[in-house]
């Protein structure tokens, strides 16, 4: 009793003119140690008076009694940011990732480890190397009729230009540098790089290799806020190549917003704006006329439900312009799920397996009909998206995955309706 009660510190000095509440919740703690929920109590109260010292010793306090609990850890980590001592703030924060915390509480300390709160004035860097082989029951994404109708009458389409099956390899990079200035306490300079690349087995035509290179300061509004908040601001540059040949360069920025609204609950809202010009080639004869700005917003909620189920939704809106108007689209749409942790082969990582479902509907909207596919009727996209995945944590660092997906496409121009499955497995390595 005593050995535990040492852990506490007496109030100090920003606490001699706490409210009557902070002595009270103090003074029950004292009394009763193993009661975490007391404990819970003095923190809340210790932190709105600024006794982060006070507080830090409670919360490692209920960690000896119970060592299993994450999100004290998390909390630790907090308030050891606050007090500026990196090293031990990092500490607890990646104890969080390698323990069976629940994604949501896993996902604010990699957000937290981003922050300037764990940076110390220098460099880090941090990221992902993904690979995937999978199969895809249409990979061109076309209709399988060898004839459609359209306003004027029928239409023969060509073997070569109907839907295909396909094996397709995917291989991703993401690469993040933060640079913290020294003096810089509530920002760091965030670069990251993003590039993917996807190789089809036989229709090389979609075929392609993508590279974003985003950069900007990232702010740690948590103080102003009052809730664990961050917002990237950035600038950013997109190239992409279509089979092999340059097709798409882009220039643009944005910025994303991110809040822990309280434990199991965060919410991310997110701008981005581009203005892409495309290239033609002998793969893509009309790629020019898609040259145009584009805009979108969009916005995600994760909710913890009952247990540990994550509730997932979220919706976008974007507009696409386009030299020629036949290419030019509004789209909107959203999407809703959940993700699943169970116990999975013992000998494996002790991190939970997770099955995460969802199932999403985007409506593109076309701006003018394309003369060469109907005259007379207006493109209008409606698709359907299942998707089911099986995440498997192999090690701390390496997590295996299996996908499967299915796509549902009707438009009112018979060309672009199409149904596609794909499944996949692979694996993503993090350093």
């Amino acid at each position: 009793m005593f050995a535990l009660a040492g852990l506490f510190v007496s109030p100090n000095l920003s606490a001699l003119a706490a409210p009557a509440s902070y002595d009270a919740a103090f003074l029950a703690t004292f009394r009763d140690p193993a009661n975490l929920e007391k404990g819970y109590a003095f923190v809340k109260e210790a932190v709105a008076v600024g006794d982060r010292e006070g507080a830090i010793a409670a919360l490692e306090r209920m960690l000896i009694l119970s060592p299993d609990q994450p999100y004290v850890r998390l909390q630790l980590a907090r308030l050891y940011g606050e007090l500026k001592s990196y090293e031990q703030a990092k500490s607890y924060a990646q104890s969080v990732l390698a323990s069976g915390a629940t994604d949501d509480v896993k996902q604010e300390a990699r957000a937290f480890l981003a922050s300037a709160a764990t940076q110390e004035p220098g460099h880090t860097l941090s990221g992902s190397l993904g690979s995937s082989l999978g199969h895809q029951s249409n990979a061109n994404s076309a209709t399988k009729a060898s004839v459609i109708n359209n306003s004027l009458g029928s239409i023969y389409i060509a073997p070569a230009n109907r839907g295909r099956s396909d094996v397709v390899s995917v291989s991703s990079l993401l690469v993040v540098h933060n640079w913290r200035p020294e003096g810089a306490d509530t920002w760091t300079w965030q670069t990251a790089l993003g590039a993917l690349a996807s190789q089809q087995s036989r229709v090389t035509a979609s075929t392609f290799g993508y590279a974003d290179l985003a950069s900007g300061p990232r702010l740690d509004l948590s103080a102003t806020v009052g809730l664990p908040t961050t917002l990237w601001v950035y600038g950013a540059t997109t190239q992409m190549l279509l089979s092999s040949h340059p097709y798409l360069s882009g220039v643009g920025g944005g910025g994303v917003l991110t809040v822990n609204l309280a434990r199991g609950t965060i919410v991310e809202f997110a701008g981005d704006g581009r203005q892409n010009n495309y290239r033609d080639s002998s793969v893509a004869t009309i790629a020019r006329g898609h040259t145009g700005d584009t805009a979108t917003f969009r916005g995600g909620l994760k909710q913890r439900a009952f247990g540990d189920v994550d509730l997932l939704a979220g919706a976008f809106v974007s507009r696409i312009g386009a030299r020629q108007p036949e290419f030019a689209h509004s789209d909107f749409g959203g999407f809703a799920g959940f993700t699943v942790p169970f116990a999975g082969l013992l000998g494996l990582a002790s991190s939970p397996w997770r099955v995460t479902a969802t199932v999403s509907r985007t409506i593109a909207d076309y701006q003018a009909p394309d003369v060469t596919v109907d005259p007379f009727i207006t493109r209008l996209d409606r698709t359907w998206t299942l998707n089911s995945g099986l995440n498997v944590p192999v090690t701390a660092k390496l997590n295996g995955f299996v996908n499967v997906s299915r796509a549902i496409n009707t438009s009112t121009v018979n060309l672009y309706r199409y149904q596609a499955t794909t499944a996949s497995a692979g694996a993503v390595l993090s350093f």
